[in-house]
């Protein structure tokens, strides 16, 4: 895979090399054709950022820092900087940089303090549910891209397929499937809850999350894999003839929808030729 080679070449002895590379996947991640969930998966990669400033040349400190910062919000993210041992050298780091950039590793370092034992929030946490209210029932899935059984044997079912298999002029991509945390689950359930509210308010303001944060935090492929959000959507689209201005909420769901269809072909860009 490309992104590979990228994260190899962060650890070049060229500065130019390096430059180039670090510039080339904080593009990528800009235009969505990775995500967080992409990066997190590779331990070469926070060695590399933590390695880049014991170069002579220690371009883009600011970039490397802010890209740690965003990463660190993430479990996976934190177990990988832990065990590189992190913590101490970005105390030591701390003393020889910019006030600007002393701020950035303060936020990497209070979310490497997180207790293991709890999930760090990733979305603004009026919008959360307490975990403990919510009971651990068997995840309903419905995805559109169901995967075979084997790739997720863990804790979620697989879901039914939604393609007719006899239909041989067609091609459909298939999205590898994505396993969630805890916490990512108790995000998804919270904001279809919020879409099926009777409250016009909160369901204005549930869209807007969606678009502003949690598509941009979630590889797109998860709102199809677990599908509620966009029923919800789609179900949204029944008030457009509705009085009372029900039809902005309409629109509010066409806008979610085609912000979603856009990060789902850049995914599948991503996945085709990466």
């Amino acid at each position: 895979m490309v992104l590979t080679g990228l994260i190899r070449k962060l650890g070049h002895q060229l500065a130019e090399i390096r430059e180039r590379a670090l510039k080339n996947i904080l593009c990528k991640v800009e235009h969505n054709l990775i995500c967080c969930a992409d990066l997190i998966q590779e331990r070469l990669l926070f060695r590399h950022l933590l390695e880049w400033f014991n170069f002579p040349s220690v371009p883009m400190k600011g970039e490397v820092l802010s890209l740690l910062n965003r990463l660190v919000k993430y479990p996976p993210a934190v177990q990988h900087l832990l065990d590189l041992g992190a913590v101490e050298f970005l105390s030591k780091l701390r003393s020889n940089v910019e006030p600007n950039l002393q701020a950035e590793i303060d936020g990497i370092l209070d979310g490497l303090f997180i207790l293991p034992s709890e999930d760090p929030v990733l979305h603004p946490a009026s919008y959360q549910t307490n975990p403990t209210e919510l009971p651990q029932q068997p995840e309903t899935l419905t995805g559109y891209f169901p995967q075979d059984k084997s790739n997720f044997q863990q804790m979620e079912a697989r879901p039914q397929p939604m393609v007719n298999q006899t239909v041989k002029c067609l091609r459909f991509s298939t999205f590898p499937w994505l396993p969630l945390t805890t916490t990512d689950r108790h995000v998804l359930s919270s904001n279809e809850s919020s879409l099926r509210s009777s409250n016009h308010t909160l369901i204005w303001n549930t869209c807007e999350l969606l678009k502003d944060v949690i598509m941009q935090d979630f590889p797109a492929e998860i709102f199809l894999q677990r599908s509620k959000i966009v029923q919800s959507l789609l179900s949204l689209l029944k008030l457009a003839f509705g009085g009372d201005g029900k039809h902005r909420l309409a629109l509010q769901s066409v806008s979610c929808l085609q912000q979603l269809c856009t990060y789902l072909r850049n995914r599948l860009n991503f996945h085709r030729d990466p």
